[in-house]
């Protein structure tokens, strides 16, 4: 009795495991998936990987006005270093970047033993079955123009974050004060090793670099980075050791106190580093390449948008 219960159940299991395979297969396609999926293939020269912190700091429209690099922002509030590892491995079947800017706060986040096993498995179903990541299909079945708006939404940032809302914060007395400590853990370790060689093996420039935040930083966190940044031979730039330089003002530049850049601090970390970029990457000025025409198109919609055309 118990021989057929366990074999009812094992069929139960690999038809519905087959059944999610297919849905997967026809139904999750690029445009489904959104964002830097919707981009021509093979035609983005940097991606932006990290959490809340790269999502609102790095701005690519602004990179493509004033330098012509091609990118995209795939920050993540509360993004984790396993799910950066395999969307980062899932992006480059699409794109072939010649640089990866990996924002480092997510390398800090601990969520505990328990979390990060339930992580595991969700990413891991993510994984198998992308269905179950994009359940909410039905509603672009329903409501086709939500999809549209997304879509639009996407091409017109490229990703990045745009809030203008503004809450002051003194840099060396922040209202609140990250959780998470300042040594790279086991697991964060493990995957940051894999975004490292996998960067590697397919020929990719891999920057480290840290979005300004008195909130989420320490000198201790970027001791911790400085001496993995050595030991891998890893170019490391910390904005928090530059924000004069990149003329950052606490007084207008952050939404949250400090936590996060605005629009008008996203824009002062994106051309510091544009300028860093630029000559030590290898990224091409493609402003005035016609196959790029589009990013034109695109930036007139950005500019209108944030109000500086």
């Amino acid at each position: 009795m118990k021989i057929k219960r366990f074999l009812r159940v094992t069929a139960f299991i690999a038809v519905l495991a087959a059944l999610l395979a297919l849905l997967s297969s026809v139904l999750v396609t690029r445009k489904v998936m959104g964002g830097v999926y919707c981009e021509p293939l093979n035609t983005l020269e940097y991606i932006a990987v990290g959490d809340s912190e790269c999502l609102a700091g790095v701005s690519p429209m602004e990179l493509w006005k004033d330098f012509g690099y091609t990118g995209y922002n795939c920050g993540v509030p509360a993004q984790r270093m396993q799910d950066a590892y395999y969307e980062l491995k899932n992006i480059l079947r699409f794109q072939t970047p010649k640089v990866v800017l990996l924002e480092t706060n997510m390398i800090f986040r601990d969520l505990g033993y328990i979390h990060e096993a339930k992580s595991f498995v969700r990413s891991l179903a993510y994984r198998l079955f992308p269905i179950t990541r994009y359940h909410s299909l039905w509603k672009s079945w329903i409501f086709p123009k939500l999809n549209d708006a997304a879509e639009q939404s996407g091409t017109t940032f490229k990703g990045v974050h745009y809030n203008t809302q503004i809450q002051s914060c003194d840099p060396s007395n922040p209202s609140k004060k990250s959780e998470y400590g300042s040594e790279i853990l086991p697991q964060q370790r493990y995957y940051l090793d894999r975004i490292t060689a996998l960067c590697k093996k397919a020929g990719i420039r891999l920057i480290l670099f840290t979005v300004p935040t008195p909130v989420n930083w320490s000198p201790d966190k970027h001791d911790s980075i400085q001496q993995y940044a050595q030991e891998k031979s890893l170019p490391f730039w910390d904005l928090n050791d530059s924000t004069a330089q990149a003329g950052i003002d606490w007084s207008t530049d952050t939404y949250d106190g400090g936590d996060h850049m605005n629009f008008y601090g996203a824009k002062k970390v994106t051309a510091w580093l544009g300028r860093h970029m630029s000559g030590s990457c290898g990224l091409s000025d493609r402003r005035g390449n016609e196959w790029y025409a589009f990013w034109n198109d695109e930036l007139a919609e950005y500019l209108d948008f944030t109000n500086q055309s």
